[in-house]
């Protein structure tokens, strides 16, 4: 059951992504939703190196690609690591806080290498559960959310 939910889940991310305007730099290294680190790559200058992040969301999106970067892309821990900072950082304003819960429902429906991969899609299913037990969020909010990190990426 969790296989063919993760399966699921990786589609619908796969799909929006797909559909996505693509925030790409000239030379088509990246995929970047928010910030000098968020998405895939990073913005880097010749001769100098990445650029520093932006601000706390920013700063978690580096150092899960550094995550990445030291223990093999795709992996678990480091999605999970990711995860959880993003669903417990204070964020500065609604903004950052709604580009934080996208991000953190896009990496949790992204398929990743390890022992952890079954938790993923749990924590995600977990999370949305309790927003709508609580009444902070529906279910119907995650493509909303989705649509707007990729409608006000920089």
């Amino acid at each position: 059951m969790v296989r063919w939910v993760s399966g699921v889940l990786g589609l619908v991310a796969a799909g929006w992504l797909a559909m996505a305007p693509t925030p790409v730099r000239a030379d088509g290294s990246a995929f970047l939703v928010h910030g000098n680190w968020c998405g895939s790559g990073n913005r880097a200058l010749p001769g100098i190196g990445a650029l520093p992040p932006l601000d706390p969301l920013d700063a978690a999106c580096m150092r899960h690609d550094v995550c990445y970067a030291v223990r093999g892309s795709m992996n678990c821990g480091c999605d999970l690591a990711f995860m959880s900072e993003l669903r417990h950082m204070p964020y500065p304003g609604s903004h950052l806080s709604v580009k934080a819960r996208a991000m953190y429902d896009t990496i949790s429906m992204l398929p990743c290498a390890g022992p952890e991969a079954m938790y993923k899609p749990m924590y995600f299913l977990g999370q949305l559960a309790s927003d709508a037990f609580s009444g902070r969020a529906g279910p119907w909010e995650v493509p909303l959310r989705m649509g707007y990190m990729l409608s006000h990426a920089y």
